[in-house]
């Protein structure tokens, strides 16, 4: 099974909007069977969470997205150069396919720099007088 970042990137920032327009107050249980009812924000954030941790070291020391790929993992020439892949794993987080380019891979930076559980920077507000004061917020990757 393969992963595509960039669809799982759109469906955490859609909960975002969805978050936004439902609000805190309303809830699903997440994950599923678990009785534990959480916020659409909070589950975007666990989402976001987990495909960050691609690219994070483990207690061992080794990342998901270098996989079996022993120089990737242990050279201190290259454990800490982080290639952004085509694919994922859907088992162990491996990058799999094209590597020498960034392509939709790098909107992993997006979730970064503007995590979902803190994220600043919303879609749309109809009413100007609600929206944040962002003046003293860096441009993100969406500007």
């Amino acid at each position: 099974m393969r992963r595509r970042l960039p669809i799982n990137y759109l469906v955490i920032r859609a909960l975002l909007q969805y978050d936004q327009f439902f609000g805190p107050e309303f809830t699903i249980e997440y994950p599923t069977g678990s009785g534990q009812q959480l916020s659409l924000r909070d589950i975007a954030g666990d989402l976001s969470d987990r495909l960050i941790s691609i690219w994070l070291p483990g207690l061992d020391g080794r990342r998901p997205v270098y996989g079996g790929v022993e120089r990737m993992q242990t050279d201190p020439a290259w454990k800490d150069n982080l290639l952004f892949y085509e694919y994922f794993h859907g088992d162990n987080g491996a990058g799999l396919g094209a590597m020498h380019q960034t392509g939709w891979t790098a909107l992993v930076a997006d979730l970064l720099l503007d995590p979902p559980r803190r994220v600043r920077r919303l879609v749309f507000y109809d009413d100007a007088s609600i929206a944040p004061d962002l003046t003293d917020v860096a441009a993100g990757p969406a500007g």
